[in-house]
């Protein structure tokens, strides 16, 4: 479970969390809510990625570890892209 949100603090509605295993398959997925929070349950035990993407900002991966027992706590914070002008 966490929150995702900008930089300065706003929480970001919509955003799709996803538990990558670390043999590569995409094991569960959730949606952020309103306040930008989510939860994933019976993440698989071992290494894992936590991917986040949503329309307007960055994706972010995260590498997380999980044993037995845990209850993980994972707030991400997105970027926006970086412009670049050309002229």
């Amino acid at each position: 479970s966490g929150t995702v949100s900008t930089s300065d603090g706003t929480p970001v509605e919509g955003a799709r969390v996803r538990i990558i295993r670390s043999d590569g398959q995409a094991a569960t997925q959730a949606t952020t809510d309103i306040n930008g929070e989510y939860e994933i349950q019976d993440v698989r035990v071992g290494e894992n990625t936590i991917t986040v993407d949503v329309a307007g900002f960055e994706p972010v991966s995260v590498e997380v570890e999980v044993e037995e027992g845990d209850v993980l706590v994972e707030d991400i914070v997105l970027q926006f892209p970086t412009a670049i002008l050309q002229g």
